[in-house]
């Protein structure tokens, strides 16, 4: 599975990649809306794990994108920390 990280904590960021990655699955982690973005556009991705508040706009604004734009994406769950 090819899996898409959009984190901006870089400590939180790590900790998930190198889980997911011992899963087996191949991940590609971007720390910015922008970047995250870009590699949407890039490469078709199975899951994309989203934080919601990103230092250059809202998470959510990614998620509406995929919903408008990605035939069939359901996100299944949300998560966040305070």
């Amino acid at each position: 599975m090819r899996v898409l990280l959009v984190e901006d904590d870089e400590m939180l960021g790590d900790a998930v990649k190198t889980h997911v990655h011992r899963q087996g699955h191949a991940v590609d982690w971007a720390l910015t809306r922008d970047e995250a973005e870009a590699s949407l556009e890039a490469a078709p991705y199975d899951l994309v794990l989203l934080d919601l508040r990103l230092p250059d706009g809202s998470g959510l604004d990614i998620l509406k994108a995929l919903r408008a734009h990605r035939d069939g994406f359901k996100p299944a769950e949300q998560v966040s920390r305070n």
